[in-house]
């Protein structure tokens, strides 16, 4: 893609991310200097993507690291399959260089939704549709202060509006809250229409591969 990907990858977090306020901790990261891009190419394998995670990770200050994959036509991680099979890999060998704890998911142009009606989750695969194969890594230290922070404040609106204390909050619906508010504004109608115009724009066809 001759080093494409990594402009593709800015607009996707600026048109799409950023755009659509879809991740409340993307531009406040961005902002104060705490994410880090890295192009990763045919040639880079899950170790080296391990290696490389792991020697951004010693800097305290990255909050977020995404790997940008640039990959050339014939590589079988443009299958989606194959780049799930990639992700595993990489967090195990991750997890062996014994780095500080970071949080992965993929991005890939090929996800599917697979569900008949759309819901909260999986219109998170939607989301994830990114122009080109990525891998975000979040420190897992950031999320979690972050994670403690939103539970305060839910613990707030809930006592405010409890009549008594005999209720219970778990992160399990905590973790539901930011892909709600992404269905209830992206779900369906304009909102949708939206998202998948954006999306839309992004998409590398063949003939633009070679256009300059």
């Amino acid at each position: 893609m001759t080093g494409d990907a990594m402009a593709l990858a800015a607009r996707y977090l600026e048109s799409v991310i950023e755009g659509l306020d879809l991740c409340p901790y993307a531009r406040p990261a961005r902002r104060a200097g705490g994410v880090r891009m890295e192009r990763i190419g045919s040639g880079h394998g899950a170790e080296h993507c391990a290696m490389r995670v792991a020697e951004l990770a010693q800097d305290d200050a990255a909050e977020a690291i995404l790997l940008v994959f640039d990959l050339d036509a014939g590589d079988p991680r443009h299958e989606v399959r194959v780049f799930e099979t990639f992700l595993r890999e990489f967090q195990n060998l991750y997890r062996a260089t014994r780095a500080p704890a970071f949080y992965s998911v993929m991005f890939h142009p090929l996800i599917e939704e697979r569900v008949p009606r759309t819901t909260p989750d999986s219109l998170i695969q939607v989301i994830r549709r990114a122009p080109v194969p990525m891998i975000q890594c979040l420190r897992a230290s950031v999320m979690e202060a972050v994670r403690a922070q939103a539970q305060s404040s839910a613990r707030e609106r809930l006592a405010a509006g409890a009549e008594s204390a005999g209720w219970a909050l778990t992160d399990s619906v905590l973790s539901q809250s930011v892909a709600q508010a992404n269905f209830e504004r992206c779900g369906e109608g304009d909102g949708r229409r939206e998202l998948e115009d954006r999306l839309s724009a992004l998409v590398v066809r063949p003939n633009d591969k070679g256009a300059s």
